[in-house]
């Protein structure tokens, strides 16, 4: 559900924005839209990053566990069609 809201900014900012969105092609609302969406998702995998390291899972030795896992079931579902 879309709502309607109201940002206070310094004209100088809001007409830069404007420009800059109808360079991009779109709309200020859809511009600044996909900004916040942007942030927010580099946010949330900073934060999903943060907790992996902390459970030791940023090391190449889990990276290399990882794809062997991964090999191995793309191996197994490749053998189970081949048959």
């Amino acid at each position: 559900m879309r709502v309607t809201t109201s940002l206070s900014l310094e004209q100088s900012l809001l007409d830069q924005a404007k420009e800059y969105a109808r360079d991009a092609g779109t709309n200020f609302s859809a511009w600044t839209e996909r900004l916040i969406q942007r942030e927010l998702f580099t946010s949330s995998a900073a934060t999903a990053a943060a907790w992996e390291r902390e459970q030791g899972r940023d090391s190449a030795a889990y990276f290399e566990q990882v794809e062997a896992q991964r090999a191995a079931v793309a191996a197994a579902i490749r053998d189970e069609h081949a048959s």
